[in-house]
């Protein structure tokens, strides 16, 4: 029989919520129908608006019966922006979703043993990336569009800490006074001196130079790629201290960062024997793993994130030392020296760690620790590990950016009968 036609408009029963923010309901036949902006329990009457052979998408054109866990967005943009796509759903409810996501994503590698909801649904964000657009007299600023490149005007956000949104109105002004025309995207990061920018110029002239104002400091990215710094270079992100710019990553909680931290230092705890730490950037883990009897090796490939790793390592205990490089290339050489580690700490990007897991499983570590912001390539990496032998121990997720579909999640393994490296 024919999937249903595009701009039918049907009643449906929302069921669940899925990764990419949709609730999702089944039509007559039990074909999935994604609906946008949809909660569990809703009852809506929808229009198609696009199909595919195995699935369909969705608009509500009305809410018939609202579910409980339905409530009023706390931000007037957050049905056009795409950062915010579950503003309209209960917090709990998006914490149940999220962990049940996980434990979807997981369902053939391992258990999820607990999954942590924010100490706080708004006011949270330390640091934000927004696009900005300048032709003639009109500007933009603010994030995209939900599954559009299109550009939404933010003045206001509340998942932004308060000092960045006065330095989102600083920027704002910056880029109102300036008179030529170009687009570009702006870093805040806000630490304990203040905020710090990061600004990139696709095109023209910069348009904040050197001074004083609620943006502490700053970057600009020319056309040219030529870097320019002034005023303060970065700042602390806690009391470790561990300094870091904008231009380089870091957790956008910092009570969940804390979280994430307090889970590897248990899971690491005392164990004696050098460890290997993948993508490491700042040194965000690895100041949880820097122990005075112990030695640390670490790869970064980013050059911001090297030159404030650097600054760091002051502040750590142990042995750190720094290999600058991409982790694959990196992980060949230390095979190639002969290297042998007890662990192996890895936070890679959303795509994964896939180019290095061979080279792991020849490094053959008493344990892995696993940090990841996206569950099917955690699914996906965590199969290779344990198809190499190695067992799932513990499964945590967490909740780093409520209101978004973003969910974290860190993963211990162990290799049985094998020999720590000492």
């Amino acid at each position: 029989m024919s999937f249903m036609s595009k701009h039918e408009s049907l009643e449906l029963q929302i069921d669940e919520l899925a990764g990419g923010g949709a609730g999702v309901a089944r039509d007559g036949e039990g074909r999935v129908v994604f609906v946008h902006g949809a909660v569990p329990g809703d009852r809506v009457q929808a229009r198609i608006t696009r199909r595919r052979s195995s699935f369909a998408e969705a608009e509500i054109l009305e809410v018939l019966e609202a579910s409980s866990h339905r409530r009023e967005r706390s931000c007037p943009l957050a049905d056009r922006c795409g950062g915010c796509p579950w503003q309209h759903v209960d917090y709990s409810e998006q914490v149940a979703a999220k962990k049940s996501l996980l434990e979807n994503a997981m369902r053939r590698v391992a258990e999820v043993v607990s999954f942590s909801a924010a100490p706080a649904e708004l006011g949270y964000r330390r640091r934000a990336r927004f696009t900005w657009e300048r032709r003639g007299r009109k500007l933009t600023l603010g994030f995209a569009r939900w599954r559009s490149r299109d550009l939404v005007d933010v003045e206001c956000c509340p998942v932004l800490v308060p000092a960045l949104q006065e330095a989102l109105a600083a920027l704002r002004a910056h880029l109102n006074a300036w008179k030529g025309e170009g687009r570009g995207s702006a870093l805040l990061l806000h630490g304990r001196e203040g905020v710090h920018l990061s600004l990139r110029v696709d095109q023209g002239a910069p348009p904040i130079g050197p001074r004083q104002d609620p943006i502490v400091g700053g970057m600009l990215w020319r056309r040219d790629r030529v870097l320019q710094r002034w005023g303060m270079e970065a700042v602390s992100l806690d009391e470790r201290p561990l300094s870091a710019s904008a231009g380089a990553f870091t957790q956008a909680n910092a009570e969940q960062d804390e979280c994430l931290r307090g889970w590897i230092s248990e899971w690491t705890g005392e164990e004696p024997g050098p460890i290997l730490e993948l993508y490491g950037g700042v040194g965000n883990l690895t100041s949880a793993l820097a122990h005075p009897e112990r030695a640390v090796t670490v790869v970064e490939s980013s050059p911001e994130a090297i030159r404030w790793f650097k600054k760091n390592i002051g502040a750590m205990e142990g042995r750190v030392t720094l290999m600058e490089g991409e982790a694959e290339g990196a992980t060949h050489m230390l095979l190639a020296q002969g290297a042998s580690f007890a662990g192996v700490v890895l936070d890679p990007p959303r795509e994964g760690a896939k180019e290095v897991m061979a080279s792991i499983l020849q490094l053959r570590p008493g344990w892995i620790i696993y940090v990841s912001c996206d569950p099917m390539t955690l699914a996906r990496d965590l199969g290779t590990l344990s198809a190499g032998g190695y067992a799932v121990e513990a499964l945590r997720g967490l909740d780093m950016m409520p209101q978004s579909t973003h969910i974290e999640a860190a993963a211990l393994l162990r290799l049985d009968n094998t020999e720590v490296a000492g």
